[in-house]
């Protein structure tokens, strides 16, 4: 998040260089300011992960998008017009030809929970999209390492405080686009955040244990929509 920082502080001031110099006027520098974070953040994330998934494939195509219409590329007319079939399109390629984490186990089945709380399947899938729906999942694993929990026009309630974790470190990492992710954590583990909102919002209801010898690392992105932690 830092260096992204630095990109973008180093745009700005560019950009304002060539304005000063008359070389190309800049109206309102957050213009291009925002797209290029969506952008950064998009490749950050696929560089992190070594893959290409809904998510960043998103943040990139729309960022790309706004970006072009700052710089007059294309009008406003023409964005209004590209942005829903390009999203669709880049939603498909994604899904194609993106590489997948999510586990061969794919086992649910449901069960009841206690007397005011609702139905919740149980599963131990390494990842999670809510894309114009919901996701509501209970994560029954006994070797747990990382998962990555997305939603995109959608929501997404995660439960985690059954798992248990492989070696002393796992780590949850939450996207929200348009969307809102819920994750419920176990009690008795030391949890360490990173993350900045852009545009959104993230509330961290957790209690961390500084004396638990398990440490989980929550990563999180949240863009025009929310990402809350609890235990």
């Amino acid at each position: 998040m830092k260096k992204i920082l630095g990109l973008l502080l180093v745009l700005g001031g560019a950009l304002l260089l060539l304005s000063n110099l008359n070389i190309y006027y800049v109206e309102d520098i957050m213009n291009y300011i925002w797209p290029s974070a969506l952008i950064l953040l998009g490749f950050a994330s696929m560089i992190e992960d070594r893959r290409i998934h809904v998510f960043n494939g998103l943040l990139v195509t729309i960022g790309s998008l706004f970006l072009a219409h700052a710089f007059g590329i294309i009008s406003s007319g023409q964005a209004e017009l590209l942005i829903a079939p390009v999203v669709i399109i880049t939603i498909g390629l994604c899904l194609l030809f993106g590489k997948s984490n999510v586990s061969t186990s794919h086992s649910y089945r449901s069960y009841e929970r206690k007397s005011k709380e609702h139905k919740r399947h149980e599963s131990s899938q390494k990842s999670y999209t809510a894309l114009l729906n919901g996701v509501d999942e209970k994560i029954v694993n006994d070797a747990f390492d990382n998962c990555e929990v997305s939603a995109l026009l959608g929501s997404a309630d995660i439960d985690f405080r059954e798992i248990r974790i492989l070696g002393n470190e796992a780590t949850i990492t939450l996207n929200a686009l348009f969307g809102g992710v819920s994750a419920i954590l176990p009690k008795n583990v030391r949890i360490i955040i990173s993350g900045t909102p852009f545009l959104g919002g993230f509330e961290n209801r957790a209690v961390s244990d500084a004396s638990a010898e398990k440490t989980i690392y929550i990563r999180f992105t949240a863009m025009f929509g929310t990402v809350e932690i609890k235990n």
